[in-house]
């Protein structure tokens, strides 16, 4: 595969492997169990196959994406975005919607905001992945 074709197949594999081939029972049960948790991430490495064989890369890909979807890990990212803002503004965690969102903003702002967060988490890591292991 050309060089300048990867960035491209790094986000078509995370598609199929966290969309395709994820079912509704592993999307809804991720987060209760670490079995589900760690079979989702084993069905969603599969497709980055064709871009490596490095067992090592392999396994950063499929532990971190365990981790990080058993931890809703996307919510932290969105809920500490918010201390950007000037101290007398910085959120507080019981005031948060389960995207990490305040819980006043509307809902599907919050949901969108929480799947940019999360998608992008899971393909820099992917892609950390993919170049250096």
């Amino acid at each position: 595969m050309p060089p300048e074709w990867v960035p491209f197949a790094i986000l078509v594999c995370h598609a199929v492997g966290d969309y395709y081939l994820q079912s509704d029972w592993m999307a809804l049960n991720k987060q209760r169990s670490w079995a589900v948790a760690c079979l989702h991430a084993a069905v969603y490495t599969l497709p980055f196959l064709v871009l490596t064989c490095s067992p090592l890369a392999l396994a950063v890909i499929a532990v971190t994406h365990a981790v990080e979807d058993h931890y809703s890990l996307g919510r932290y990212l969105v809920f500490a975005r918010r201390f950007l803002a000037p101290r007398s503004a910085w959120p507080r965690w019981k005031d948060t919607d389960w995207t990490g969102c305040d819980s006043t903003r509307p809902l599907a702002v919050s949901f969108w905001l929480y799947v940019v967060a999360d998608n992008t988490l899971h393909l820099v890591v992917a892609a950390l992945a993919i170049y250096w292991l």
